[in-house]
């Protein structure tokens, strides 16, 4: 009786282990299944029965790799080169890979690596961009960069002129609380003072205003505002002012011509004398410069300090724009108590821009020097000669 009872009970252990085993396996079988069909047949299912089957997307990507966008390339012994190389990438064959610089095409390439050496003689800016054509005839433009061709020649003498500025502002004396100094650059011929501007752009320019009387009245840069280019050559100093003024204030005659808008120029010709000085001595000078009525009354220069003080040789023009004036000016250093400018020699400097807008007085005064009071030499600035390298 009790064998039989063994065999009873070994026989349910063995089935409640097949059953076990059983159970284990449905489990594990259900985890895989799980496993595969969420990473990997749920999205096929998914794409049939909804209709939206996954498909890989198509790669079509184009860059220029070579040259870099800004970058600057020098001309040498007559000529600048780059090589300008296209990436392509794409699960296509790729037909053509068009090259165009300044909208215009230049090479076509038909196989790899697409690489086009290109060479000019001119100095300026490129645009260059690349398209690629795969077997579809598809296109693909890829984005435009941007390349400067300079002389390596020019820039060198560009960068020997900046150092000779520096070095000569380092080594003077000059009112440091007045701004920085401006810079005078020589001119190699005379220039003719005749109202047109364009020849100044190659000569320094300040248009950093400040205004230094009735500040409030300053509304904004249309109100008033102005930039101006100064040069010299051994007999002149040469000046022009592009004044912006909304309100163009009507001039008269003779005594009334410093009631209306206008330029007091203040120099100082011996600084180091002066550096200390505050009253105006006989070496220093102010000149009111008017642009006249731009009909019956011309642009005039009249000396204000030394009194009685009469200008030869000086020439003046003036022209009219819209919203404002030039005037263009060349003054003899004769008249200015200067004999032999050299180069590297600073002066006292300040020039006003005066706005009157019909009143019987000025109503504002914008200066090229921060605190610029015309009766006070320590606050004039300072303007450089520099004769370029």
């Amino acid at each position: 009786m009790n064998i039989n009872k063994d065999e009873t009970l070994k026989v349910k252990e063995q089935k409640s282990n097949s059953i076990l085993a059983f159970l284990i396996i449905i489990i594990i079988s259900i985890i895989i299944f799980a496993f595969l069909f969420f990473t990997i047949l749920r999205p096929f299912f998914s794409g049939i029965f909804t209709g939206k089957q996954t498909f890989k997307k198509p790669i079509f990507e184009v860059a220029i790799s070579s040259p870099m966008d800004g970058e600057k390339i020098p001309i040498l012994q007559g000529k600048a080169e780059s090589n300008i190389e296209v990436v392509v990438s794409s699960n296509r064959p790729i037909n053509k890979v068009n090259i165009f610089i300044n909208g215009v095409l230049v090479e076509g390439l038909n196989k790899e690596p697409y690489i086009f050496k290109w060479e000019t003689t001119t100095t300026g800016v490129y645009s260059i961009y690349a398209e690629a054509l795969n077997e579809l005839n598809e296109k693909k433009e890829s984005s435009s960069i941007e390349i400067s061709v300079y002389s390596s020649e020019e820039e060198e003498e560009k960068e020997t002129l900046i150092k000779k500025i520096n070095r000569a502002i380092s080594e003077i004396e000059y009112r440091k609380g007045n701004g920085y100094p401006k810079i005078c650059l020589e001119t190699e011929s005379v220039i003719e003072i005749d109202g047109i501007t364009e020849k100044w752009e190659d000569f320094d320019s300040f248009s950093a205003f400040k205004a230094t009387y009735n500040s409030k009245a300053l509304t904004n840069t249309s109100d008033l505002s102005g930039r101006f280019y100064s040069a010299w050559d051994n007999k002149y100093l040469y000046i022009i002012i592009d004044v912006t003024d909304d309100v163009l204030t009507p001039l008269g005659k003779e005594d009334n011509i410093l009631k209306g808008d206008g330029l007091l120029l203040s120099i100082d010709s011996n600084l180091y004398g002066d550096l200390n000085e505050r009253i105006l001595d006989a070496d220093d000078y102010q000149l009111f410069i008017s642009p006249g009525n731009f009909s019956n009354v011309p642009a005039q220069v009249r000396t204000i300090i030394p009194e009685q003080f009469e200008l030869v040789g000086t020439k003046i023009a003036s022209s009219i724009k819209v919203g404002g004036y030039y005037i263009e000016l060349k003054i003899p250093w004769i008249q200015l108590g200067i004999q032999n400018p050299q180069d590297e020699t600073p002066f006292g400097f300040n020039l006003d821009i005066l706005d009157t807008d019909n009143l019987d007085e000025t109503e504002l005064i914008i200066s090229s020097s921060p605190r610029a009071n015309s009766q006070d030499a320590l606050t004039f600035g300072t303007l450089i000669l520099i004769k370029p390298p």
